[in-house]
């Protein structure tokens, strides 16, 4: 039989597994970047471990969805499990029709209603997801690609 013994008036013990999420050194979570819409849809989901465990806290990230020049971009949400609250104040996902924020604000969205399907006017969009620093859900997996305006005409 193994007995601990501690020298000290302090004793830690550790047991389980640790994880570790990518921060920027201040504590706050890396993730984003940009991406390229092409033809055949592609997945983008709201936190590396989707599916497996909720979203982290006190995250802010931002996707940039570019098409080639004459595309649009499109998204579908086969999945969209946010933070419910009246004004969608502390977990949400914020979508731009450009390619930054000073663009017009498509929706902010929260809750377990996943928004409609959703069809840029140029080349662009821009993803923000922020959360809070307490309750977290599932996140959300969203398909994209990029489209031209006449497929979008023909198949409404």
């Amino acid at each position: 039989m193994s007995h601990i013994r501690s020298i000290s008036y302090q004793l830690t013990l550790g047991f389980g597994f640790q994880t570790r999420v990518p921060t920027d050194g201040l504590g706050i979570i890396k993730c984003g970047g940009r991406l390229k819409p092409d033809t055949k849809a592609r997945d983008l989901f709201s936190h590396a471990q989707f599916g497996d465990n909720n979203y982290p806290v006190q995250a802010d990230c931002e996707w940039l969805l570019v098409s080639e020049r004459g595309l649009r971009v499109e998204l579908s949400f086969p999945t969209f499990e946010v933070e419910e609250e009246a004004d969608c104040g502390y977990d949400y996902m914020e979508l731009f029709d450009g390619h930054d924020t000073s663009a017009m604000r498509l929706g902010r969205y929260c809750g377990s209603g996943p928004p409609e399907e959703i069809i840029s006017t140029g080349d662009a969009i821009l993803i923000h997801f922020h959360t809070d620093d307490t309750i977290s859900k599932k996140g959300f997996h969203i398909r994209y690609k990029s489209v031209k305006y006449q497929d979008i005409l023909h198949t409404k």
